[in-house]
């Protein structure tokens, strides 16, 4: 009898180890991505991710504001004086840092936000804050958007201040709407930090249309083409903004997504400024989070340490259904980037 048992656990466990087994491959099989995504392993501080493919390299691409989130500073230094970081990976899952962008607009040490990417016809055409040295005691400097093209991505020259009417402006998003039409987002300090917009017909010379909806206080704003609709996502420090359009110009608000803290390792915080690559039926969404965050519109940068400065970057899947986006940032899911066709 006690042999019979003991053969019963026997098998009982080798069944299950095999199950476990199959399990743990089909979940690596998945390509489930790490949590975080990725950290700048220079200052800690990686935000404002753009993702995308670069075609020399043929590797994915992540650009982000290098926040020096480890200086000892106890002003608001750390938030200026930043690079544009830069990370790539062959499949968007395991990332590597690969140093910053060589900008160069003015001498000194100079700080750079929020970058933005379009490709088009083998050109890379890189859109980015700009804020003249190392403001130290608050943001009132003046905030101006560049840009810089280039046929690679080491080699940036730059084109040119993008005039939009406003000497306070940030958080640019640019995609193409039809043949020789585009349009650009951006945060309007001025205009009570709201979202405005621009129109190009050649990604070089922009004509300012005005507020593009009726929200205040908000910033980051990112727009892409996804299931038939047009989706805007945009950071009130409180999660990231959902509205969608059928034409890009008429927004309707649909919500608030990562606005409830996750369980992943370091994604226990609100989502903020974040980029979307759409993937047919799902998007991911790519955002960076202060693990333990105690700022905001009503706490103060200057006072925080290194703990509540640092920020990484997370992944999470959107999908559509019955019309409203769905999103789990506690949900293991499969990341899967495809080549875009150039």
């Amino acid at each position: 009898m006690i042999t019979k048992i003991f053969s019963r656990l026997i098998l009982t466990f080798g069944l299950l180890s095999v199950f476990l087994s199959t399990v743990k491959a089909q979940t690596g099989s998945l390509q489930i991505p790490p949590a975080p995504l990725f950290e700048d392993p220079i200052f800690g501080g990686a935000a404002d991710p753009t993702v995308f493919w670069n075609y020399e390299e043929e590797k994915w691409w992540m650009i982000y504001t290098q926040r020096r989130a480890n200086s000892n500073t106890s002003d608001l230094a750390w938030v200026h004086g930043t690079a544009v970081g830069v990370a790539s990976s062959t499949d968007g899952l395991a990332w590597i840092y690969r140093g910053t962008l060589g900008l160069n607009f003015q001498a000194g040490h100079n700080t750079y936000w929020a970058p933005d990417l379009y490709y088009e016809d083998g050109i890379y055409y890189l859109y980015v804050s700009f804020v003249e040295g190392v403001p130290a005691y608050n943001f009132d400097a003046k905030h101006k958007i560049l840009l810089f093209t280039g046929q690679n991505m080491w080699d940036l020259t730059f084109e040119k201040e993008i005039n939009l009417e406003s000497e306070r402006v940030i958080d640019p998003s640019v995609i193409k709407l039809s043949d020789n039409e585009y349009r650009m987002w951006f945060k309007n300090e001025n205009a009570g930090y709201t979202t405005h917009y621009s129109n190009s017909k050649d990604l070089i010379n922009w004509d300012p249309q005005g507020q593009a909806e009726d929200s205040t206080n908000t910033e980051g704003a990112n727009v892409f083409e996804w299931q038939g609709k047009y989706w805007m996502i945009s950071d009130p420090w409180e999660g990231i903004e959902l509205f969608s359009s059928s034409d890009a110009l008429d927004w309707k608000k649909e919500g608030m997504i990562l606005n409830k803290v996750g369980q992943r390792k370091d994604d226990t915080a609100k989502g903020h400024h974040a980029d979307v690559v759409p993937m047919g039926e799902f998007a991911y969404i790519f955002y960076h989070v202060n693990p333990e965050e105690s700022f905001g519109p009503t706490k103060s940068w200057e006072t925080i340490g290194f703990k509540q400065r640092r920020s990484v970057i997370q992944v999470a899947r959107l999908r559509l259904e019955n019309n409203i986006v769905i999103v789990d940032r506690d949900e293991p899911f499969p990341l899967k980037l495809n080549v875009p066709k150039k």
